[in-house]
Parts: C-alpha cells; sequence; structure tokens
C-alpha cells in the first residue's frame, strides 16, 4: 500500500446525511474513523488499489460495507 500510505479525508453520502470521515493506510494495514458515528481506527479488510481505483471492506455494527472507487 505504498502509493497510498498517508492520511485520508473526505465526506460519504449516505440515504439521510453527509458523514466525514478520515482514513489511515500505512505499509501494512488501514483503519477509518467517522468522528459521528463514534467509530476510531476500525480496521479496513480486503484492501485493493490499482493507478485508478481503491476498493475496501469494513464490518461495523454488524454491517458488511464495501467501498469502491
Amino acid at each position: 500500500m505504498g502509493k497510498i500510505a498517508g492520511n485520508w479525508q473526505g465526506i460519504i453520502q449516505i440515504p439521510s446525511q453527509s458523514l466525514p470521515i478520515k482514513i489511515r493506510f500505512s505499509e501494512q494495514s488501514a483503519s477509518i474513523s467517522i468522528p459521528e458515528q463514534g467509530i476510531t481506527n476500525h480496521p479496513l479488510t480486503n484492501i485493493r488499489f490499482d493507478e485508478t481505483s481503491l476498493y475496501f471492506k469494513m464490518n461495523i455494527q454488524n454491517q458488511q460495507l464495501l467501498a469502491a472507487g
């Protein structure tokens, strides 16, 4: 994950609101924080990155979420 290592932040849209997020990528792992939901440094799994797209999964509050883009 060397090409994406570092701290990233942005906003995700869910049906009822926009949520600020922070994602931290290191050489070996990644985590997400969603302050408005009380989520801090939650581990991300199945991380894939190529020149144009990033994919990851997160299991939060008994839900499995997939991000792609």
